[in-house]
């Protein structure tokens, strides 16, 4: 079986049930929230405070403070794909049919990444047309104030989610387990950034999975330590997961 054929597959079993009510939910729970940072953001427009500045300053916002609802809608659509998989033995089927382990991985990382495009595409058409139909922005202000930088920062993080998503999938193989372990990492990273708030002579919270990948759109420009930090866990992340799909029983 080749690439172009495990990928249609990938394709097919993706267009569920379930895929579809994931993503429905994801553009209502992310239009409220872009109605109501429009809504708090948008001044009325003066000499000094013009159209492309608000919508630079919006984006800004809805980047930097929103970005988890469209991370934490690609890990939920990755571990329901993943899991499909697991529930029905799809792997076991595939190497009967000629399929490497090797060749079903990179399938799998392929559709990982079409799951984030899609997300990053519907966020941001919905960013763009909720500007332009309730706040009447005009379509030039709002892509003109798109920054290239921020949209592949904006990307590079959902991929990160996904991948992490992807690895816990693989090592509990049950997806309502992998969505509790994943929320379960949250909070538990949560609490450890507060500990460590509590501890000022210590800064370890600054390199945590989550802070990490956080940063690449939070902060204006990420440094170069940051940068091979995100690279280093991006690399576990693979290793991880390619190991556990290739190593275990199926």
């Amino acid at each position: 079986m080749t690439i172009a054929q495990l990928l249609e597959l990938e394709y097919l079993k993706h267009m569920n049930k379930r895929t579809y009510t994931l993503l429905i939910v994801f553009l209502l729970v992310n239009a409220i929230a872009l109605v109501l940072i429009y809504s708090i953001h948008s001044l009325p427009l003066t000499a000094q405070v013009t159209e492309a500045d608000q919508v630079a300053q919006i984006y800004s916002l809805y980047f930097k403070q929103a970005h988890f609802l469209p991370a934490i809608f690609v890990v939920l659509l990755v571990i329901n794909n993943a899991g499909f998989d697991m529930a029905q033995g799809t792997l076991r089927r595939h190497i009967i049919d000629g399929c490497s382990r090797y060749d079903y991985y990179l399938a799998k990382l392929y559709s990982l990444l079409l799951t984030a495009a899609v997300v990053f595409t519907l966020g941001l058409l919905e960013t763009i047309l909720i500007g332009a139909l309730r706040q009447g922005y005009s379509l030039s202000a709002l892509l003109g104030s798109l920054q290239a930088t921020v949209l592949v920062r904006w990307f590079i993080l959902l991929v990160a989610y996904a991948m992490i998503g992807y690895t816990i999938i693989n090592l509990v193989r049950n997806s309502s387990t992998a969505i509790v372990v994943f929320l379960g990492s949250i909070v538990a990273e949560n609490m450890l950034r507060w500990i460590n708030f509590l501890s000022p002579s210590s800064s370890y919270s600054d390199y945590l999975p989550y802070r990490v990948i956080d940063q690449i759109i939070t902060v204006n420009a990420p440094g170069l330590l940051q940068i091979l930090t995100i690279l280093l866990y991006l690399t576990v992340l693979l290793a991880t997961s390619f190991g556990l799909l290739t190593q275990r029983d199926i």
